[in-house]
């Protein structure tokens, strides 16, 4: 079943509060040095911790509540990278990222499945520096 989009709290010409947005409030971190297999048990953690938040501050019926809870992140789940399309990537050093072709390229690359790779559970985040995972953008 498809989980509902929590909405906001507050008023809505107010902007959010950092304690109002859904998905920030589970305090959990991922290091490089986290393996892939740590980082979904940590994903596991962070939403059973966002509910526990979301049913603190609005009842355990919020809706922001019931998208964070019963989820289990396991071994029969891939944590896969998004590797754009050589199309992409010579857009993007063109300087093209800005323009129609670059978007049509990279929703297309977003959609086809051969530009996900999944990631080993055993390497860690710092294993693949050709993601570029820690690096500012």
């Amino acid at each position: 079943a498809r989980r509902p989009t929590p909405s906001r709290a507050g008023a809505p010409d107010e902007p959010p509060k950092e304690e109002d947005s859904w998905g920030t409030n589970h305090k959990v971190e991922i290091y490089l040095g986290d393996s892939i297999r740590d980082f979904k048990s940590r994903l596991t953690e962070a939403c059973r911790k966002e509910a526990t938040h979301w049913r603190n501050v609005k009842g355990n019926d919020a809706e922001e509540a019931l998208m964070y809870s019963d989820i289990t992140i396991g071994y029969k789940h891939l944590v896969m990278v998004f590797v754009p399309s050589q199309k992409v990537l010579k857009l993007h050093s063109q300087k093209m990222h800005d323009g129609q072709e670059y978007s049509r390229a990279y929703k297309e690359a977003w959609n086809d499945p051969s530009s996900w790779q999944p990631l080993d559970p055993a390497r860690t985040f710092a294993q693949y520096p050709q993601f570029g995972f820690g690096r500012r953008q």
